[in-house]
């Protein structure tokens, strides 16, 4: 297997980022899972196109790029997958033949499948078809990697992965508070397919919470997508939010969320729930920002006890974090309970 050259890295890198910010909630729900990811086809240092598979795209991201290449030519370029193409028949054809159709000679998978049960069987069957096949490591296979987590953790566990968007303060004691923020995320930087979210102006009753498709659409109620409503007050079409103790049944949403084919959500502006969750474990990741930390990564790697709204201090740790913007103020990472 070629190792990949610092050009196959950096385009790598780029169609990573590309991809978070081309991801969207699924149109169709309860289909089968599908995981969404991206090619790019370049030649050389030459981008010359790139397309996105969406959960419940009638064809594949390969099959999008063949208006887009001259007949004939593909053999000179190398294509770039964030992810393994499948080699069997699902609700769609198998990828690999799309790739063979394509014509390339050579390509790089950002990540092999997360699925046990097809990983590496697009890889051998792109080398079958006489294709030079690369496997990223470090850095861009964790950036791809990562485009896929939810997915594979729907996969193994039947629950959507949970985020939330926090700001973290040191106190003098050595804690750390932990204030979950209602501030909009620039444009792609952690796509999630839904948020969990109260409204300001019915924060102290069961029908401020909503479920909603579109977090952008958030703030105009004609344009927003709201899939789980309290049954008292829900719009028609939306699906009953359950609740425990006052506040929504995080474990059994995520459980449905699962089912439908919606593989992350947000959790947001609400202390109290966001610290159950953390309690039962429910959520995988943070995005952190440190407004008043020199080095926001060092000071993610002393996170060891936080407080989050009232209640005693937990006891975990922030791992695996990596900047989501070029000033790096912004990180994410993974939620360990000690």
């Amino acid at each position: 297997m070629v190792e990949l050259s610092d050009l196959d890295r950096s385009l790598l890198r780029a169609l990573a980022a590309k991809a978070r910010g081309e991801r969207r909630a699924p149109v169709r729900l309860g289909l089968k899972a599908e995981p969404f990811w991206g090619a790019l086809l370049a030649a050389g240092n030459r981008e010359l196109a790139s397309s996105f598979f969406q959960p419940g795209d009638s064809e594949d991201a390969i099959k999008k790029m063949f208006a887009k290449v001259p007949e004939g030519t593909a053999e000179f370029f190398t294509l770039y997958l964030t992810l393994e193409p499948r080699a069997g028949f699902e609700r769609l054809p198998p990828v690999t033949e799309s790739v063979r159709r394509l014509g390339v000679k050579r390509v790089v998978l950002g990540s092999l499948d997360p699925a046990h049960r097809f990983r590496g069987e697009g890889k051998a069957a792109l080398e079958g078809h006489g294709i030079e096949v690369s496997i990223a490591d470090g850095e861009e296979a964790r950036e791809c990697q990562s485009i896929v987590d939810d997915y594979a953790k729907s996969m193994v566990r039947g629950v959507a992965q949970l985020s939330a968007r926090v700001k973290v303060a040191e106190l003098q004691n050595g804690e750390y508070d932990l204030d979950i923020s209602q501030e909009a995320l620039p444009a792609g930087a952690h796509p999630t397919d839904a948020v969990i979210r109260r409204t300001g102006r019915m924060a102290d009753s069961r029908g401020g919470w909503m479920v909603v498709l579109d977090a952008d659409g958030w703030e105009r109620p004609s344009d927003r997508t709201i899939l789980y409503q309290p049954e008292d007050r829900a719009v028609a079409g939306a699906r009953r939010l359950s609740f425990e103790g006052g506040r929504p049944n995080l474990a059994a949403l995520l459980r449905d969320l699962a089912g439908l084919g919606i593989y992350s959500a947000e959790l947001s502006n609400d202390g109290e729930l966001f610290r159950q969750a953390l309690t039962a474990g429910l959520v995988d990741t943070v995005i952190a920002e440190f407004p008043n930390a020199e080095d926001p990564a060092q000071a993610a790697a002393r996170v060891t006890r936080v407080r989050v709204a009232s209640g005693a201090p937990l006891d975990l740790r922030l791992e695996g974090a990596r900047f989501l913007d070029t000033e790096n103020r912004r990180l994410e990472a993974r939620v360990e309970l000690n």
